[in-house]
Parts: structure tokens; C-alpha cells; sequence
């Protein structure tokens, strides 16, 4: 197995070495997860991850509210910036994701928005 996604579709990817994480709700959130609906995906090792961070970004990017910026344009620079590092530009522009997945953390209004970094963020 390469991950376990837990909780949905904004749900956060879970590598092996986290496998043994217990399924509650506190140790899901010291560890930067949710547990969310309670949904497990598991992915193996023909899984593409870039792909399903894309495509994670692109449901949120179709499903943002509108209600802040972050999500509702972050969202589609997000696709843009997983299009860009699988093209192999900007392939180690890790430091500004992981700055923007802070920036939206602080800023996101709506529900479904401040869980995305979840998401994000694991990948």
C-alpha cells in the first residue's frame, strides 16, 4: 500500500509509516488529519499521488463557496501549481506551497475551504 486517504475527498493522505495512527478523532488531529465522515480510501503502489493531488485540488477549486479569495482563486492556482511541478517547472517549489497552504489556513472562511489544507498539505 503507498497511502491510506481518510475522511473524503478532503480527507489527508496517509503514508505507511502512519498506518498504525489510531482512528479517533484527537489522534487524527495531532496528527494533521480528520477523520472526518469516517471514509477510508486505500491506494497501492500503481497509484499515481500527483494525480490524486490534482485531483484533490480540482474538486476544491469546483466546490469552493466563492466566499474568500484564498479558496476560490488558491484552489485553481493550486491545479495550476500541481500542473507546473508534474511538467517538471518549479518541480522543488515546495517552500512556496507549503507557504501558501499556511496563508490559507489563517484566511479561509467557509467550511469546506479551511479543511482543503488538510488535503493539501499531506500530499
Amino acid at each position: 500500500m503507498r497511502a491510506v486517504q481518510v475522511g473524503g475527498p478532503l480527507g489527508a493522505y496517509l503514508p505507511p509509516e502512519r498506518f498504525e495512527l489510531p482512528m479517533d478523532y484527537e489522534a487524527f488531529a495531532a496528527a494533521g488529519a480528520m477523520v472526518g465522515h469516517g471514509g477510508v480510501v486505500v491506494f497501492d503502489d500503481t497509484t499515481d499521488l500527483a494525480a490524486m493531488a490534482r485531483f484533490a485540488m480540482q474538486f476544491c477549486a469546483e466546490e469552493s463557496c466563492g466566499k474568500c479569495t484564498p479558496c476560490r482563486i488558491g484552489a485553481v492556482r493550486g491545479v495550476e501549481t500541481i500542473d507546473r511541478i508534474v511538467a517538471g517547472v518549479d518541480r522543488d517549489d515546495h517552500q512556496a506551497v507549503d507557504a501558501a497552504l499556511r496563508e490559507r489556513r489563517q484566511r479561509l472562511r467557509g467550511r469546506r475551504g479551511r479543511r482543503r489544507p488538510t488535503v493539501d498539505g499531506s500530499l
